[in-house]
């Protein structure tokens, strides 16, 4: 998960942000897509999301936490949305499915002891 992060975070930062279709659109997007930097507060968050995540800070944990629940609240209603950005077509399932597998592995038992939630 830290390396998924970091990796994430490094890529934005460098420029391969369009790599990601609609990862970087979906995670923050609509609110960073109206800031300037949006791009660079993006990658930022994934590098110390990733480097919290490595020295198993209960931050990270929550953060992780958040932004997964994020993206999949994001993609619901922008599925479920009259007029919405997705239908259901156009969904991102990979997108989807990353951000269930994050959310179910944090919440397991033994990765919540090692972040002392």
């Amino acid at each position: 998960m830290a390396t998924l992060n970091l990796l994430t975070g490094i890529l934005i930062l460098m420029g391969s942000g369009p790599l990601f279709g609609e990862f970087t659109y979906l995670i923050l997007g609509y609110v960073l897509k109206q800031v300037q930097y949006g791009s660079i507060i993006l990658g930022l968050i994934y590098i110390m999301l990733g480097i919290g995540l490595l020295t198993l800070s209960r931050w990270a944990w929550y953060g992780d936490i958040i932004f997964g629940l994020f993206n999949l609240l994001i993609i619901i209603l922008g599925v479920i949305a009259p007029g919405g950005p997705l239908g259901p077509g156009n969904i991102s399932w990979i997108t989807l499915i990353l951000n269930l597998i994050i959310v179910l592995y944090l919440n397991q038992e033994g990765i919540r002891r090692k972040f002392d939630v």
